[in-house]
């Protein structure tokens, strides 16, 4: 039955492969995903494949996000590029 016929949402994948993982983090790499935050996910293992939980990185998101948001009793500052330009 198709979604907009029943009046409700599409279906949100609750698992997202390690590829799919980093796109959705940003695009980090694999290599970043495994070093910096895959112990702060959560994960599950299907056979051989390795999965991360969706809400476990919008969790990870959140809590950085609340991390880095501005304090009301401080400017705000200007963000720095991510990268320098040679």
């Amino acid at each position: 039955m198709d979604a907009s016929i029943a009046g409700t949402q599409p279906l949100r994948p609750a698992l997202a492969s390690i590829p799919d993982a980093c796109r959705y983090l940003g695009g980090i790499s694999r290599a970043a995903l495994y070093k910096d935050y895959i112990a702060q996910l959560e994960t599950v293992h299907l056979g051989t494949r390795c999965f991360v939980v969706v809400a476990s990185m919008d969790r990870l998101i959140e809590a950085r996000k609340s991390r880095s948001a501005p304090n009301a009793d401080q400017p705000a500052t200007e963000p720095q590029p991510a990268f320098r330009a040679a």
